[in-house]
């Protein structure tokens, strides 16, 4: 059995097991390929037409590319996230707003969404997380499968817990070059207890091949060469069950095949079709005497009477041609769980056969989801680990179960047909609103329940200031009160007569000098008054505002203003929860 030494002789993998040469030659292509790079295109042209390949004009497509962002979407919008207690009970909400802070900072969504779409395309993906000394939190990195290594400590271990020793090769810089110039292999090693034949292990985690100045050196500076997580900090997402003894889940050649035949296969029919587009003179009975003739529109050439010219053209079948072609890639799409139609672009017109198209891939998505929440959970057990460390051991990030909502879009054929839909749901009790916002705006429930709260009250708050300015302009008044006088044809009681006579009818009173009086408010002013003090209190209006507000329209002393305000430290309306109503279960 052959076997091959791998980064530098750590230890050997047999070539035809997953890990080995033929393995990792395919996943470093498919990994290229899912990154857009289809050069790989020009080395099989190389090797199928090793003279005249040169000539070829290479047609290549990113099917690799689009096909995992098919089958990948469940981070095309960002995943919501609930971190609860183990006891069942949410996180307090200053814990979870440090937590979504790193999270966002980290790019967890943009993280998980390409790692997806690797397992999708290589069967195989990798999380590490590394702890940011210069932010005190985390760094994610995908580093590809065909640049790592793993000695299980079990031939039937699945879990990255069971690893004894992980090794990764990552381009590292050279002092002086512009560039990453150089590799280097790091050596992770867990924790082993002394056996009767074995001494203890140490957990460790360094550099172990590469640049003289950086072998020997700790991975993390400042835990020198050791691991003080307790655990390695990777995450692994494996498309399908590895063998006994093997780590990897096998590599998806029937993609790699594919999209090589797509590649080579359009540039055949390309360069057929380019050589049949000129027909070969063929000057029949021509003598050794007879010259070159020159063709042109003018140019008449003499043949001798059992002699004939004409011009000789192929007539390959390019149409069957390109049909297997298409035939092959359409298999292999469908037997990934895609409908054919996202090959060949040839939709269905009607929602349901957009429906269908959707539920041809349903159970291959069930599955990919219940793999992306494993790793959601283990990826966070790293970050808290890791956080906590560089906080000095706090418990920063507590102990948490992570429960994730996928929103994937949805893919109305007639928005206003979807919209009622949504409605009708509702109406029918099978759902609420707040369920149905979420849907709609790809939105988690908190979410969707936050913005249905902010705009009640934004709207409470509107309707509030348009019935002020309308009875401050008398056009809300009751008849012989201000701005709607009993008699039309009384014009002697001018405008101040009128407010004399309605104290109380208007905002304000003005004296003599037009100064604002200090008056008792009236029942409009304090409903209006009311209204700011809930947007304060609910957060959608700053206190400097409010009281900037409340001191150019209300005749309030600014001492009175700075207690109404004061007394909201802390305060939360009652009303706000029952703006939404109870969720009814979908």
């Amino acid at each position: 059995m052959a076997t091959t030494q791998l980064f530098g002789g750590v230890f050997s993998v047999a070539s035809e097991q997953t890990g080995g040469p033929v393995w990792r030659a395919a996943e470093r292509e498919l990994w290229n390929r899912l990154r857009r790079d289809t050069s790989d295109a020009v080395t099989q042209e190389r090797r199928l037409y090793p003279t005249n390949w040169h000539r070829h004009v290479i047609r290549t497509v990113p099917f690799v590319w689009a096909l995992a962002r098919e089958l990948a979407p469940a981070y095309v919008q960002d995943a919501g996230r609930r971190w609860m207690s183990l006891d069942g009970t949410p996180l307090p909400a200053a814990t979870v707003a440090l937590i979504e802070a790193e999270y966002k900072r980290a790019n967890v969504n943009r993280v998980m969404r390409n790692a997806h779409r690797q397992l999708v395309a290589l069967n195989n993906a990798t999380i590490w997380v590394f702890p940011d000394a210069r932010t005190g939190g985390v760094d994610l990195q995908l580093i590809p499968p065909h640049e790592q290594d793993v000695q299980m400590g079990s031939p039937f271990g699945r879990s990255e817990d069971t690893v004894a020793a992980w090794y990764f090769r990552v381009p590292v810089p050279v002092p002086g070059a512009a560039q990453m110039s150089s590799y280097a292999v790091a050596e992770l090693l867990t924790e082993q207890p002394a056996t009767a034949t074995a001494a203890a292990v140490p957990a460790s985690a360094k550099w172990v091949d590469g640049p003289a100045s950086l072998n020997g050196r700790g991975l993390y500076e400042t835990a020198g060469t050791g691991n003080p997580f307790g655990m390695l900090p990777v995450v692994i997402l494996r498309g399908t069950e590895p063998g006994p003894g093997e780590w990897w889940a096998p590599c998806p050649f029937d993609i790699l095949s594919s999209a090589r035949a797509i590649d080579h296969d359009l540039t055949d029919v390309g360069t057929v079709a380019r050589l049949q587009a000129f027909g070969q003179p063929v000057w029949k009975g021509a003598g050794p005497k007879d010259h070159e003739q020159q063709l042109g529109p003018e140019t008449a050439v003499a043949v001798p009477p059992d002699g004939d010219f004409y011009f000789a053209q192929a007539n390959a079948a390019l149409n069957e041609y390109v049909q297997q072609n298409k035939e092959h890639a359409s298999a292999v799409v469908a037997m990934n769980g895609l409908s054919p139609a996202s090959f060949d672009k040839s939709y269905a017109i009607t929602a349901v056969g957009k429906q269908m198209e959707l539920i041809d891939r349903e159970g291959y998505r069930k599955e990919h989801l219940e793999i992306l929440r494993f790793a959601e959970q283990r990826l966070y057990n790293i970050i808290r680990a890791e956080v906590n460390w560089m906080r000095g051991g706090l418990d920063v990030f507590p102990e948490a179960i992570v429960e994730v909502e996928y929103r994937e879009p949805l893919m109305p054929v007639d928005p206003l047909h979807d919209a009622q839909s949504l409605q009708m749901y509702i109406d029918m009790h099978q759902t609420d609103e707040v369920r149905a916002r979420a849907l709609r705006d790809g939105l988690s429930l908190e979410e969707a329940e936050r913005r249905i709260i902010e705009e009640a009250l934004s709207k409470i708050a509107r309707e509030k200031l348009i019935a002020d300015a309308r009875r401050a302009a008398g056009l809300d008044a009751p008849v012989g009160q201000l701005g709607a006088p009993a008699d039309p044809d009384d014009d002697e009681m001018d405008t101040q007569d009128r407010a004399a006579d309605s104290p109380g009818a208007g905002p304000v009173a003005l004296n003599a000098t037009g100064e604002v009086q200090k008056q008792a408010l009236n029942g409009a002013q304090i409903e209006a008054l009311k209204g700011i003090i809930v947007d304060v209190a609910a957060g959608f209006l700053p206190t400097d505002s409010a009281r900037e507000m409340i001191r150019s329209a209300f005749p309030i002393d600014d001492g009175v203003i700075d207690a109404m305000l004061g007394a909201l430290d802390g305060f939360e309306p009652a009303q706000a929860q029952a703006l939404v109503k109870s969720p009814v279960p979908a």
